[in-house]
């Protein structure tokens, strides 16, 4: 199991659920938006911006704090959390104002729990894998059924 990296956005409400099932609009976006330049990445910074919240970082530190703290190899360097179980197993994940960056090596359990732990936040996070081309919501939005 090789290295992943995802990039974690905070999607506003009303984008959210319109894109629901189609979330490959979001990855293409977003993969578009980092690889170009010029007028057309302009264009694609206010796209992104438009569909994207400022995330709260001082709610985000509570809440992984409160849910790893207790987890052993949890450890806490500014805005970056580390979850290591073995040199070769563990990950990391980096708070910044508008995404969190986490990396991941071998097993899936240490970037697990912070995806666990990621489930608790109110609001629509998106997960997008570049290096794999996998994308998903941290916490999938339950679909509304009309009566």
């Amino acid at each position: 199991m090789g290295l992943r990296f995802y990039h974690i956005y905070w999607i506003k409400d009303e984008f959210a659920f319109y894109f629901y099932g189609r979330e490959k609009v979001f990855y293409h976006l977003f993969y578009d938006w980092m690889h170009s330049n010029g007028e057309y990445k302009g264009i694609l910074d206010l796209q992104v911006q438009y569909i994207t919240e400022e995330l709260p970082v001082m709610q985000l530190y509570r809440l992984i704090r409160q849910n790893l703290s207790r987890q052993k190899g949890f450890t806490v360097e500014g805005n970056t959390y580390r979850m290591e179980s073995t040199e070769k197993n563990g990950s990391t994940l980096e708070i910044q104002s508008t995404k969190m960056l986490l990396k991941a090596s071998g097993s899936y359990d240490s970037e697990m729990l912070f995806f666990e732990s990621l489930k608790n936040f109110n609001g629509r996070l998106l997960a997008l894998d570049f290096n794999n081309g996998r994308f998903g919501w941290v916490k999938p939005l339950k679909e509304r059924k009309y009566v």
